[in-house]
């Protein structure tokens, strides 16, 4: 074992930026995503108003990293990168102003084109400074930070709208802004063999992947029928908790078990003076379950 340890590279410092990055990223999209039902709500719009920004906001999250990956390998990763977050900062900053439906449609799309534009960006980085002999723990640390993020954004986030929504988008918005200043003054473009592929031939090579029915049919049943369901179901189990059930018991059992400060970081005090635990951390205890 201490052999193997001791025959494995290095991970260089652009690897820890790029993690402490994605970290980052995390934070703000889940910070942002977990609580967007109960915003909509306190905004009077329907669940079926939430499900229609809530489906395209998806969409282009998981669609767009085809073409910013294209983008990346001819361009560089470190000039994509930006480009992400000079779409990201806007447009959470604009979530603080508008408040029409439209407004809200069209910011959130934005947001999830700028995610869709950043999210192959970090995964790649790794890729590209990793080797036989680290690759395996590199990726396992770049998930491990993933979940960090992803777990401390709603909770934060979650916190604050307690206070004021505005609150949470100002500090996703922060949290843009800092990975803007780390990529730009520390994050170095991985040494890495360039591919001359134009986005036209990419999309050749998608539109030949799609053309086998069994893998089309396979992405359909995934997409479609796996991850939408779930990641809608994560913001609805939010929304539900939060207006349905009655969370002032367990606020006084959490009381008990971890302390009044932990109790109350968890929780908010509804119009009638009741504390009662945020929608979006029990919905996202699960999810943390689940990681």
């Amino acid at each position: 074992m201490k052999k193997l340890m001791a025959k494995r590279t290095p991970f260089p410092r652009v690897f820890w930026v790029a993690n402490s990055i994605e970290v980052l990223e995390r934070f703000a999209y889940y910070g942002i995503y977990m609580g967007f039902g109960i915003y909509m709500e306190h905004l009077g719009y329907t669940r079926a108003q939430l499900g229609i920004v809530q489906s395209l906001f998806l969409f282009f999250s998981y669609v767009i990293p085809v073409v910013s990956g294209s983008f990346a390998d001819r361009f560089g990763f470190k000039k994509v990168l930006i480009v992400s977050y000079l779409a990201y900062l806007p447009s959470i900053l604009l979530l603080m102003l508008t408040k029409s439906y439209s407004g809200i449609a069209l910011t959130m799309l934005s947001i999830g084109l700028a995610a869709g534009i950043f999210k192959p960006l970090i995964s790649a980085t790794v890729r590209s400074v990793t080797d036989k002999t680290n690759k395996t723990l590199g990726f396992g640390l770049f998930y491990a930070m993933v979940n960090v993020g992803a777990s401390f954004g709603p909770i934060v986030a979650g916190r604050l709208r307690a206070v004021s929504w505005n609150y949470a988008f100002l500090a996703a918005a922060v949290s843009i802004f800092i990975m803007l200043v780390v990529t730009i003054l520390f994050y170095r473009e991985p040494e890495r063999e360039i591919q001359g592929v134009t986005l036209a031939e990419k999309l050749k090579e998608i539109g030949i992947a799609l053309s086998d029915l069994k893998f089309a049919i396979f992405l359909v049943l995934l997409g479609l029928f796996f991850w939408l369901p779930y990641w809608a179901f994560l913001n609805l189990c939010a929304l539900y908790v939060d207006r349905n059930l009655d969370t002032a018991a367990l606020y006084l059992d959490v009381k008990k078990v971890l302390g009044v400060g932990v109790a109350n970081f968890f929780s908010r005090v509804d119009d009638q003076g009741v504390r009662r635990i945020l929608g979006e951390t029990i919905s996202h205890t699960g999810y943390i379950i689940i990681l």
